[in-house]
Formats: structure tokens, C-alpha cells, sequence
């Protein structure tokens, strides 16, 4: 996600209480410009209590919160869509590369914790393929 501005891009955040989300819950937004045309989607189950969590969250294209599935430790969580207004493109080019712990730059919002086997797939995952990464890891999906 870029750092100001539009704020274009997406991310996944742990803690934010922005529009809504929880404090110790996961909040995925995709923006094309915030908050008017964006969306906001949060599960309040606690992942920053000092122990290890797998976090993951689909996306379906649809350009609706109800579209993006947030799944902690192989099981979907339940979601509050608080923006849900998308009509226009995520896309920022190479003016935010993907970034982990932190938005572009490292300007905002750092992740202070540990971070291991981070994935990025070029499909929707199943709720069976995110289950069989979190017993399996992300490399269970590419074996036969």
C-alpha cells in the first residue's frame, strides 16, 4: 500500500481499530482511494496474544467486502465489512512494492512480532487449501 495520498494498494494489518477494526484482530483492506472507493474487511479474533497464529485472507475479484475471506489457524473467522465501495483498481504499479512487517518504505503501521512462510498465491485459495497450509505449510499445495 502506498503511504499517503491515495493510499492505493492493499494490506493486511494486525491491531488496527481504523473504521471499526479490532485492536488485536486482522483487517484487510484493498484501496483505490481511502476511504471513499475501498474496502474494509475485519475479523475481531485476538492474533497479537504472544502466541503463534496462521493468518491468511482471500480475495474473489468481486470488488465487494463479501469477497474477501479472512482465515485464522485453518478456519474462517467471522468478518465485519465496514467499507464497501470498491470501483476502482488496487494496482500502484511499483509505487509500493509488496512489503512485509510494514507499509512502503517501512512509513507506517510496523509490525513488531515474528513473521515466517509468508505466501502469495495467484488464485483465490480454498477453504481446504488454506487448511492444508496451516497443517501442511505453503509448499503442500505444490505437491503432487
Amino acid at each position: 500500500m502506498i503511504q499517503g495520498g491515495t493510499y492505493r494498494g492493499w494490506e493486511l494489518h494486525a491491531g488496527t481499530t481504523a473504521n471499526g477494526g479490532s485492536s488485536t484482530g486482522l483487517t484487510v483492506w484493498l484501496l483505490d482511494t481511502y476511504a471513499s472507493n475501498a474496502i474494509q474487511v475485519s475479523s475481531s479474533v485476538n492474533v497479537l496474544n504472544n502466541t503463534w497464529h496462521h493468518t491468511a485472507f482471500t480475495y474473489d475479484g468481486s470488488r465487494t467486502g463479501a469477497g474477501i475471506k479472512i482465515y485464522i489457524d485453518g478456519a474462517p473467522a467471522a468478518a465485519t465489512v465496514t467499507l464497501n465501495s470498491l470501483t476502482g483498481t488496487v494496482a500502484n504499479g511499483t509505487a509500493a512494492e509488496l512489503n512485509l512487517g510494514t507499509r512502503q518504505n517501512g512509513a507506517n503501521h510496523t509490525f513488531t512480532g515474528l513473521i515466517d512462510e509468508a505466501a502469495v498465491f495467484n488464485h483465490a485459495l480454498t477453504p481446504a487449501e488454506v487448511l492444508q497450509i496451516y497443517t501442511g505449510g505453503a509448499g503442500s499445495l505444490l505437491q503432487p
